[in-house]
Parts: C-alpha cells; sequence; structure tokens
C-alpha cells in the first residue's frame, strides 16, 4: 500500500519516522547540537535535512510496517532512547570537563558564586562554566560534532531502525553507564588535578607560615592567594584540558560504537 500524496510505501514512511526520532535526540541531549540557544526552526530543518539524506543512503529494511498504534509508539520510544545514548555518552564528557572546574571553584573558595548554565538551566560554578565553554571550543575546533554526525550515520548499521527492544536496554544499560560515569571522573581529576595539588600545596605553606608567624592574619592574605594561584593554575591547566579532550574525542567515535555494538548484543 503506498501514500498517495508521494506514492511512499507505509514502510518508507515509518522508516523515515523512526530514522528522524533517532536523529532528534541528538538535537536534544548532545553537546552543541542540544544548545537551547540555538533556534527551534534552525534545530527542526537540521533533524529534517539529516534524517532525510540518512533515509536516502540506507538500504531497504526488511522491518514489517507496525501492525498497531501501540507497536508503533514502542517503536519509536526505543529509536529515541538508542538516541539519547549516543547523545549523553558525548554529553557526559562535558559534564567532566565541568566537574573539574567546580572542584577547582571549591579550592579557590568560589564554591558558593554559581551562574546559570542555559543548557542544563542549573546553577554551576564561574570556573566550571569557564572549562565548559573551552571544552565546546576545543570541541569544534577538533571536529568533534563531524565524530558525533558519523557515530548517529554509522549507528543506523549497527541497530536498523525499530529493531531495538527495551529488554535490551535494560541489559545493558548498568554496565555501559558505569562505565561512562567512571570516565566522567576520570577526565575531571585528570583536568583539575593539577590545580588541585597546587592550591593543596599553598595551603600547606599558608599553615606552615601561620604557625611560623602568628600575628599574621592568615584569612586576609590567604585568600586573595588562593584566588591568585588558582586562576593561574586555571590558564596553565587549559593546555592540560586540550590534551586531554583532543585524546577523549578522538576516543568517542569508539566508545559510542562499542555502545551500540553492547546494545545490538554483537
Amino acid at each position: 500500500m503506498t501514500v498517495d500524496a508521494f506514492g511512499l510505501t507505509f514502510r518508507q514512511v515509518e522508516t523515515f519516522a523512526l530514522i528522524l526520532t533517532r536523529v532528534s535526540a541528538l538535537f536534544t541531549v548532545a553537546p552543541v547540537f542540544g544548545n537551547s540557544n540555538i533556534p527551534v526552526q534552525v534545530k527542526a530543518g537540521a533533524i529534517g535535512l539529516i534524517s532525510l539524506i540518512l533515509a536516502l543512503s540506507m538500504p531497504p529494511m526488511a522491518l514489517p510496517v507496525s501492525p498497531d498504534t501501540l507497536t508503533l509508539a514502542g517503536r519509536v520510544l526505543t529509536e529515541f532512547l538508542v538516541g539519547v545514548a549516543i547523545s549523553y555518552s558525548a554529553y557526559l564528557l562535558f559534564v567532566g570537563i565541568q566537574l573539574a572546574g567546580q572542584i577547582i571553584d571549591i579550592q579557590m573558595g568560589f564554591g558558593l558564586v554559581n551562574i546559570i548554565d542555559p543548557q542544563s538551566n542549573t546553577q554551576v560554578s564561574i570556573i566550571g562554566q569557564f572549562y565548559y565553554l573551552m571544552a565546546i571550543l576545543v570541541f569544534l575546533a577538533i571536529n568533534g560534532h563531524h565524530v558525533l554526525l558519523r557515530a548517529m550515520g554509522d549507528s543506523f548499521a549497527l541497530i536498523p531502525p525499530g529493531s531495538f527492544s527495551l529488554a535490551r536496554l535494560n541489559a545493558v544499560s548498568g554496565p555501559v553507564m558505569a562505565e561512562f560515569f567512571t570516565r566522567l571522573f576520570i577526565i575531571a581529576l585528570q583536568v583539575a588535578g593539577p590545580a588541585v595539588v597546587t592550591l593543596f600545596l599553598t595551603t600547606v605553606a599558608m599553615g606552615i607560615l601561620s604557625r611560623t608567624i602568628p600575628q599574621m592574619n592568615i584569612f586576609i592574605v590567604g585568600m586573595p592567594l588562593n584566588v591568585l594561584v588558582g586562576l593561574i593554575i586555571t590558564y596553565v591547566s587549559l593546555q592540560v584540558m586540550g590534551g586531554v579532550l583532543s585524546t577523549v574525542v578522538s576516543g568517542m567515535a569508539q566508545n559510542i560504537t562499542n555502545l551500540l555494538a553492547a546494545m545490538a548484543g554483537t
């Protein structure tokens, strides 16, 4: 049976709708693509264009047409969850960078100085948001967004539209998410490590100085010194962040492939 307006079969229409659903998750969760500052019209146009290109480049699917509305709704839901899994695995990398900035903020004494992050609509620390913006720039500079788009396109070869099941998601979600969160903290420690060690040594030195010269008001001297040292080490650690992020992004495609392979059961 065909759709009279365009001469398309119901299978083709359903396949395109499933592709559209998975790609739309990319513009909801993924870094850069899911930014709330991008106009909705631009997002909608990009989703439609990318979905059309993927639909035209994919071979015909052997997936039967959904027999009822409930089955179709289940397929749409699973497709969106697959897209969210891909996007969230990339977003967690930036959460790790932001966490590193928050750790540095606490050491500097900026733990209570927060601003609103327009991406997540939550309060984040100043250095954390600064690191997040720098990470976005590095991500774009090394074509990380191309890697993410390529991974989204390759996902349809591993998990064809409508072939994923919620039961399989429950089987792989625990170990995969545990691995992602472990990597999140590793990234945060790699980026924040130099600043944390330096500020700790500064605090120890100020403690020794206060014992040596009791007349000195350590709070008046220590707090500005912590801020100064923190800003200097933050500037220096940007090079470390660039190297860490380049390594992470280069392996991001493989991580997403491993995730999709686990979800596909291969």
